[in-house]
């Protein structure tokens, strides 16, 4: 896939959500785009549903932009672009590049597709946790016009008789992909929002023997980059929304 970075010009106030995402090299990012769109036009022939969530509004059956592993959705001013890419920086001179072996089949959810890691909830890598809250650390420690993506905010209004959900909110911008709860989930999204009967995803996905093909050269994936992209409402990456990237483990 062509990594080009984001050159346009951001206004000093413009309102920017965005994920810390790691990165496999540019030929797995290939395999992993391909995967997604046999996901996507696969996906085409399933049973669509009767009912979807209000909250999607028109957002749906939305195919991936660009494959990421993300660790941690946040948002902040355009003005603090700059030091969101030192702290970016700093992080990957302290993460090691790290291989995740994969599931084999994909996670139907009602409302994503991933491709999970097999090292999941608890059993999450250590290195992967740290560098999760190494960039959480900094970014509350140092980014002034910090704030909470739309989901996030959704959330707190979903989860008002919840107490340790509106907790982890208000404390870490997210309750999910928390390692203090073992809800790191690292996964490739592969669809957004797929408007389909599970069942019917699940039957027309397993069938496909390219799906299958695909699956198994992807069954160990390394990631050897840590960057940011700009993200919209559903964390699906912005046509051109790569902000930096920067190699693990290299000055």
């Amino acid at each position: 896939m062509n990594l080009s970075f984001n050159t346009l010009f951001f206004e000093p106030l413009e309102r920017i959500e965005f994920a810390f995402v790691l990165l496999p090299s540019d030929s797995v990012l290939e395999q992993l785009a391909s995967m997604a769109a046999i996901v996507h036009e696969l996906l085409q022939k399933a049973t669509v549903r009767d009912t979807l969530p209000r909250e999607w509004g028109t957002y749906r059956n939305q195919a991936l932009r660009f494959p990421h592993l993300s660790i941690g959705q946040y948002g902040a001013l355009a003005d603090d672009l700059e030091a969101l890419k030192a702290i970016t920086h700093e992080v990957s001179l302290l993460t090691p590049a790290l291989t995740q072996t994969m599931q084999e089949t994909l996670s139907v959810l009602d409302d994503y597709i991933f491709f999970d890691a097999t090292d999941c909830f608890a059993n999450v890598k250590p290195a992967l946790r740290d560098a999760y809250i190494h960039l959480r650390k900094r970014y509350f420690d140092r980014i002034p016009t910090r704030f909470p993506i739309k989901q996030a905010l959704y959330a707190q209004k979903r989860f008002t008789h919840q107490t340790d959900e509106l907790n982890l909110l208000t404390r870490y911008f997210q309750n999910w992909m928390t390692p203090e709860e073992d809800r790191m989930r690292p996964h490739f999204t592969m669809h957004y929002h797929p408007p389909f009967v599970k069942e019917s995803m699940v039957r027309i996905l397993t069938a496909s023997k390219d799906l299958e093909r695909h699956l198994k050269a992807l069954s160990t994936i390394d990631l050897t980059r840590l960057g940011i992209f700009q993200i919209d409402t559903f964390g699906n990456p912005l046509e051109k929304g790569l902000l930096c990237v920067y190699p693990l483990g290299h000055p």
